[in-house]
C-alpha cells in the first residue's frame, strides 16, 4: 500500500486549473435565474390560455385547448387550464369578500364556469 503524501496531485497536461475560489456566476445561479424565467414565462402562458377559455366560454363558443395553445412553446391540458381557471376564480372570490365570512353571507360573488 502507497504511502500518504502531503503534496498536491499533479493534473495531466492541458486541463485547466480550478481555482480556489467561487465566482459570482455559479452554474447554480444561473440555472435557478432560467428556472425563475421559465417558470414566470409558463404562469403567463397559463394566464392567457385561461383568458381564451373564459372569453369562449362568454361568447357560447367551444374551447378546444389544443388550438388555443399560445406561440411559445408550452402546451397545457383542457383540464389543466380548467383547473388553473377555477383557482382564479375562488382567489378572486376571496379577495373580493376580504375574507370576510359575514360580508360573503352577505353579497356571495357568483362563482360561474
Amino acid at each position: 500500500m502507497p504511502a500518504a503524501t502531503d503534496s498536491p496531485k499533479r493534473l495531466p497536461a492541458g486541463l485547466p486549473k480550478r481555482s480556489s475560489t467561487s465566482s459570482s456566476t455559479s452554474p447554480s445561479a444561473n440555472c435557478s435565474s432560467s428556472q425563475a424565467k421559465r417558470t414566470a414565462a409558463r404562469q403567463t402562458a397559463l394566464d392567457e390560455a385561461v383568458a381564451l377559455r373564459t372569453l369562449h366560454k362568454m361568447q357560447h363558443q367551444p374551447f378546444d385547448a389544443a388550438t388555443a395553445q399560445p406561440p411559445n412553446g408550452f402546451v397545457f391540458s383542457a383540464s389543466g387550464i380548467e383547473a388553473e381557471a377555477h383557482r382564479q376564480r375562488l382567489l378572486a372570490a376571496a379577495k373580493h369578500v376580504g375574507f370576510d365570512l359575514k360580508r360573503y353571507r352577505q353579497a356571495p360573488l357568483r362563482l360561474a364556469a
